[in-house]
């Protein structure tokens, strides 16, 4: 995902649908927990979507459906 995913963000983990979350490895994401839609891939930071703060905060979001 080098090429595909922003800089400054590392997948973590994907969801069913192929999409990534990630986390923030640069020093203005640092620790934050985002989600990229391969569906809306661009040029522009325009599918990477803000989930939480830091990993605890997004484990402690989950829940079983």
């Amino acid at each position: 995902f080098d090429e595909i995913v922003e800089a400054g963000f590392m997948p973590i983990a994907d969801d069913p649908s192929g999409n990534q979350i990630c986390i923030g490895i640069s020093k203005q994401y640092f620790g934050q927990v985002y989600h990229w839609d391969h569906c809306e891939e661009t040029e522009e930071m325009e599918n990477i979507y803000f989930l939480s703060n830091s990993f605890n905060d997004f484990l402690n979001c989950l829940y079983e459906d």
